[in-house]
């Protein structure tokens, strides 16, 4: 069976969960080969982004990331086996101090489509500019006035001298696979193992 895994934060705490259910001794985080062999499983760290699309094309059985990737995708084929108990991040929309919300006509995100149902929920029809890195960084360089990215603890954004304005749904991390798999006995398996 072919997992695609979210790259990163995910992909840690899947390999910890592993070796919490003495499927594996230990794994290497520093590995810079594409493919795990555990057992029955084949393990793809990958892009967030590139789970879907490999699922959809039925190049991996299942994949494990985060629900903001799956919101923005809204895929009909797509269905959620289970959530994979991990720690919650939120969407944040945020910005420089005494920036009031009715003042945001920029907002920069790598998420466009969530950004826009988020912004419409305040209200707000603002232009979205999309950032795949550093989003942080944009009032500061005014490139926008504000910011819609996930946040976990809010680190970051403190550093980067912004603030929280409105903090939205939270993300968890999902296990997902195409409908036609949502009964494979494989899969059901595999998710008894690790729950």
């Amino acid at each position: 069976m072919k997992i695609g895994i979210s790259k990163g934060r995910i992909e840690k705490l899947f390999y910890k969960r592993l070796i919490e259910k003495n499927i594996i001794d230990s794994y290497d985080t520093n590995s810079r080969k594409y493919e795990v062999d555990i057992e029955d499983y084949e393990i793809y760290p990958l892009k967030s982004y590139d789970i879907i699309p490999l699922l959809d094309e039925g190049c991996i059985d299942i994949g494990i990331l985060g629900s903001d990737i799956i919101d923005e995708y809204n895929s009909s084929n797509i269905v959620n086996i289970c959530d994979f108990d991990t720690s919650k991040c939120s969407f944040m929309l945020a910005t420089t101090p005494n920036k009031k919300l009715s003042s945001i006509n920029t907002v920069a995100t790598k998420y466009p489509g969530i950004a826009k149902e988020l912004l419409k929920s305040l209200g707000l029809n603002c232009e979205i500019k999309i950032m795949n890195g550093s989003i942080e960084i944009a009032p500061k360089l005014n490139y926008a006035d504000a910011i819609i990215d996930i946040v976990e603890a809010g680190d970051t954004l403190r550093a980067n001298g912004l603030i929280e304005l409105v903090r939205f749904n939270s993300i968890q991390t999902k296990i997902i696979s195409k409908k036609e798999n949502k009964n494979n006995i494989k899969i059901k398996k595999f998710i008894k193992r690790i729950g």
